[in-house]
């Protein structure tokens, strides 16, 4: 594959995570609801309520993430990749919600890298506005190398950790402010 037939489709990916991203916001207003069943179970049966969790399981790519209980997975699949959308379901207010939810964007990755850096999305996407960029460790044993930074979107700013692992491109995005969870939930991925 061609270097600009390989940049045009990182484009697209990166077009595709925007749509999502209004996808989101359209769930959140409740416009359109969409789920597929996922598998999950308690883990930590002992502990209390306020520090259950549960344990998301995806098939293709394998790996598993714990989340925090009385939130929900809703996993939307796409031409291009899967979304997953990480949601608190008790709350309501606008506002609090963009602090609850969040979304992974997984899409197949045919370069051979094991750490994804600011150059290397600046060689895909040359045009991106990248704002305090961090190389972070993630997972559960902090075996992958991820970079986290964040990005402009309308008035406000997404965080986003994106990472390469088992051949796939992994986007985590959500509002400014939702760091803790996506953290919460990104340092216990299992492959």
């Amino acid at each position: 594959m061609s270097t600009r037939a390989w940049k045009t489709l990182f484009r697209y990916k990166f077009i595709f995570v925007a749509i999502a991203i209004l996808g989101i916001f359209f769930l959140t207003i409740g416009l359109y609801k969409t789920s597929m069943s996922y598998k999950t179970y308690n883990a930590g049966s002992n502990k209390t309520a306020q520090s259950e969790s549960v344990v998301y399981e995806n098939s293709l790519p394998p790996f598993t993430f714990h989340y925090p209980a009385g939130f929900a997975v809703t996993r939307m699949p796409g031409e291009a990749g899967d979304t997953l959308l990480v949601k608190s379901e008790n709350l309501t207010t606008s506002d609090v919600v963009k602090l609850s939810e969040f979304q992974i964007y997984i899409s197949l990755y045919d370069d051979d890298i094991s750490t994804f850096t600011l150059e290397r999305i600046r060689q895909d996407i040359p045009d991106i506005i990248v704002e305090e960029p961090q190389e972070i460790l993630i997972t559960k044993d902090k075996s992958v190398h991820a970079l986290m930074f964040f990005s402009p979107n309308g008035g406000s700013r997404t965080r986003e950790i994106w990472f390469v692992a088992n051949g796939y491109l992994f986007q985590a995005s959500g509002f400014e402010g939702t760091d803790a969870i996506m953290g919460e939930v990104l340092n216990t991925i299992e492959f």
